[in-house]
């Protein structure tokens, strides 16, 4: 078949994805938008509560004015003692949406990070397809075979009820570093033709520095590609995938001793990995939950293991 009409194919087949989904989110935002649906502890409602709060917080403020950490002051949505920043994650979530309320000149809503994203579900959800596309044609899958899979990946990705609700209604770093993830891996899947290139560097870097400010997952990412370049042969180096990710490390850390929260941040690490009982009592639940799954994944992987 000739390359234009796999173009065309091609082409079409992304029209009637994006068609799709856009007829399934008028349905949801009718509906769902502006609201904080969802059943249980409040898990979710958490999420994009806290987000919006930080979001209205440096809208109103400034960055500067909370010591560039997260703090959402008077614009709690959830209850939750506010006297300590957040400090968990890298900010990106909510510089987005920060950015996207300047660029209207009004108060970030909730509808808006709805919005938000469920275009970040689209545009993760294109970028699967094409990083599973890119991997099947590159280890030697006929095109078609290549393309069905990429639209299937993509197709459940859009449709899946979890990722549905998740991207518009529990807005997070979490939700928010998918997009940056999956478009580094399809670089990475073009990094051999491309590298020498300067447009291609300047974007992959810039990839780098946006997905080291949105979530931590980035970093197990880029040192999978460091231990990936120390097996080849010849061996590769990439210093952008080692100092991008160690100098927002100490940025951070910086922030955090400067702004008087470096034992908000110990304790909030002793949290994360269980030795201390959470302090948060909405998040109690969540966390007796959470531990469960924590036990059954780690008895998995043990019996893998053996």
């Amino acid at each position: 078949m000739r390359p234009s009409s796999r173009s065309f194919h091609a082409l079409l087949a992304l029209v009637l994805l994006i068609g799709a989904f856009f007829l399934r989110v008028d349905g949801q935002r009718s509906s769902l938008y502006g609201r904080f649906p969802g059943p249980g502890d409040g898990l979710w409602r958490v999420n994009s509560a806290m987000a919006l709060g930080f979001t209205r917080s440096w809208y109103d403020f400034g960055i500067a004015s909370t010591g560039m950490l997260m703090r959402a002051e008077s614009h709690t949505v959830i209850p939750r003692d506010f006297g300590a920043a957040y400090v968990s994650y890298p900010p990106a979530f909510v510089l987005i949406p920060l950015m996207v309320a300047r660029w209207n000149g009004s108060s970030p809503q909730l509808e808006d990070i709805n919005r938000l994203g469920s275009l970040f579900q689209l545009f993760t959800a294109i970028l699967a397809a094409t990083f599973v596309f890119l991997t099947a044609f590159n280890l030697g899958a006929f095109f078609w075979a290549a393309f069905g899979l990429g639209t299937l990946c993509s197709t459940v990705f859009i449709f899946s009820p979890s990722a549905f609700f998740y991207f518009p209604f529990a807005w997070w770093a979490d939700v928010a570093g998918l997009l940056p993830f999956m478009l580094l891996l399809v670089l990475e899947c073009v990094s051999e033709k491309w590298r020498k290139e300067k447009s291609f560097r300047i974007l992959n870097g810039s990839v780098i520095v946006a997905g080291v400010f949105t979530d931590w997952l980035f970093f197990f990412l880029l040192a999978a590609f460091f231990l990936k370049d120390l097996s080849s042969r010849p061996r590769r180096w990439r210093p952008e995938i080692v100092a991008i990710p160690a100098v927002y490390g100490v940025l951070h850390l910086l922030f955090v001793v400067a702004g008087g929260q470096w034992q908000t941040l110990i304790a909030t690490v002793l949290e994360r990995i269980g030795l201390v009982s959470p302090t948060i009592g909405s998040f109690a639940g969540v966390s007796s939950w959470l531990a469960g799954y924590r036990s059954i994944a780690g008895l998995m992987g043990y019996l893998c293991y053996l």
